[in-house]
């Protein structure tokens, strides 16, 4: 009977950092997809070379698509079909610079129509920086997709009134002064001065109230 013995200490040794890296991941994976279900509709992972390949529960109870019609790039086709071009081409440039991935775009809903959901998609890396998948998640933000655009109907109906209100102003300057001796100069100055002031409002509008330049002001 002939024996050989082996010291395979340093093979035992990587194999069991390995189980144990793989059992981090997926303890870090399991918290993350804890986090992100409470706070979004749609948790999804993606191979990384863009595939969408592991099944999406949260994805399906959203759209309705099955798994089969969603992996690979068939989620496409829950998209709407006016921010499609947009969002593949954000998630191309994403995959190919190896950068993180943020796009808004309307997803179908199963029950309500098209909803303005934010995908956000982050790369999980190895520790040597090597990719290993995309982790993402899409959160409904109609709602407030809605109040900005009833915000801006608002405004705009305030910045009308407000013109109307200096239109009304100047009006009154040139009835009542019309046939006085400040019918020349200071009434035109006057009512140059309401023009400006008109002029400055639809420069703040223009900029959603943000502000305007002094150059801009000045011009």
């Amino acid at each position: 009977m002939v024996n050989v013995v082996s010291d395979v200490t340093e093979r035992a040794i990587a194999e069991q950092q390995a189980a144990e890296y793989l059992k981090d991941v997926a303890a870090s994976k399991a918290r993350f997809e804890t986090l992100v279900q409470a706070t979004s509709q749609i948790v999804w992972t993606a191979a990384r070379s863009g595939e969408l390949v592991e099944d999406s529960p949260s994805w399906r109870q959203f759209t309705g698509q099955t798994y089969d019609q969603f992996r690979g790039t068939g989620w496409l086709d829950a998209v709407h079909p006016d921010d499609r071009d947009k969002t593949i081409d954000a998630w191309r440039h994403a995959v190919d610079s190896v950068s993180p991935y943020q796009v808004d775009y309307r997803l179908l809903h199963i029950e309500r129509g098209y909803r303005w959901t934010t995908a956000r998609g982050v790369l999980q890396l190895t520790g040597r920086g090597e990719v290993i998948e995309w982790v993402g998640m899409n959160e409904d933000i109609s709602d407030r997709v809605a109040r900005e655009e009833h915000l801006q109907v608002i405004l705009r109906e305030l910045s009308h009134r407000t013109k109307n209100l200096l239109a009304v102003v100047q009006a009154i300057a040139r009835r009542s002064f019309g046939n006085s001796d400040l019918a020349g100069g200071p009434l035109k100055t006057f009512r140059d001065r309401l023009r400006g002031l008109a002029i400055s409002h639809d420069l703040l509008v223009s900029g959603d109230w943000t502000g305007i330049s002094l150059e801009q002001l000045v011009r």
